[in-house]
């Protein structure tokens, strides 16, 4: 509010707020104006009457990689797909991330060599709403990833247990996300490849989404020559998890990558 000249001075706000012992703001995007009182900018944040509508909002998809979410962008915001692009693959720009969050983002993992997009997989589906007529590329992948994060801290102590880093988690959702529709089948999908992680260390994952992810293109149908591409993404030719995430993911693709269906299958 000091930035934008609501209040004079944020220090004298917060004094005037601790006196008056006043509490219970509500969390939202707000429309004050320059001359209105300390009290009546504090009614306002406590009783959230004044909130702005959005000027317009971008829906995200579930299974949407970065290149489709550059794609959404450019056609409903100012914002170039070729400018989007080249920031994502910016480490100075995604150390800025690491930074404001620390358990979501591990810059050894997401920025080990071979990885296409630091932030694949890390951006969450949603319709995000936007107040302003430009969003910088900045505010809208915080926007994201703040969303991610949240969600990810719901998750946690679950992460621990599983004894898997948050980047293997999410590459495991986003498996999971591409390679199933229902919840009940997500559940079985995720046991299906844990059981062959763990019953069979040899026995790669195969899946098709990591070898179209690693091709770069889609196509209706995977051939066996595909199959051979040299990625650190092709399930067929490295064993266990790929080395990132290939999209983003809903949050049952989450739950199904901690909690898979209890099944029992002996590979040999």
């Amino acid at each position: 509010m000091e930035e934008n000249n609501i209040i004079n001075n944020a220090t004298v706000f917060k004094y005037y707020v601790k006196f008056n012992n006043e509490t219970g703001f509500q969390a939202g995007e707000y429309k004050l104006a320059k001359n209105m009182k300390l009290g009546e900018i504090v009614e306002s944040l406590k009783t959230g009457k004044i909130l702005v509508d959005p000027l317009f909002t971008v829906t995200i998809p579930e299974g949407t990689t970065i290149e489709q979410v550059a794609d959404i962008f450019a056609e409903e915001t100012s914002i170039k797909k070729k400018e989007f692009l080249n920031k994502m693959k910016k480490q100075k720009f995604v150390k800025s991330f690491i930074v404001k969050y620390p358990e979501l983002l591990n810059e050894d993992e997401i920025l080990k060599k071979g990885i296409r997009y630091p932030l694949e997989g890390y951006l969450f589906p949603l319709t995000y709403p936007f107040y302003e007529k430009d969003p910088t590329i900045e505010h809208v992948v915080n926007l994201m990833l703040e969303q991610t994060n949240k969600r990810i801290m719901t998750y946690q102590q679950d992460i621990i247990e599983k004894n898997m880093t948050v980047h293997e988690v999410i590459t495991m959702a986003s498996l999971i996300e591409e390679e199933a529709v229902s919840e009940e089948d997500r559940k079985m999908i995720s046991e299906v490849f844990y059981n062959r992680m763990n019953n069979d260390p040899e026995m790669p994952l195969q899946t098709d989404p990591t070898v179209l992810y690693a091709l770069g293109e889609h196509k209706d149908r995977v051939l066996y020559e595909d199959l051979e591409v040299d990625s650190p993404y092709n399930t067929y030719e490295n064993k266990g998890l790929p080395i990132g995430p290939i999209s983003n993911f809903r949050e049952n693709a989450l739950q199904a990558a901690l909690f898979p269906e209890d099944l029992i299958i002996s590979i040999s």
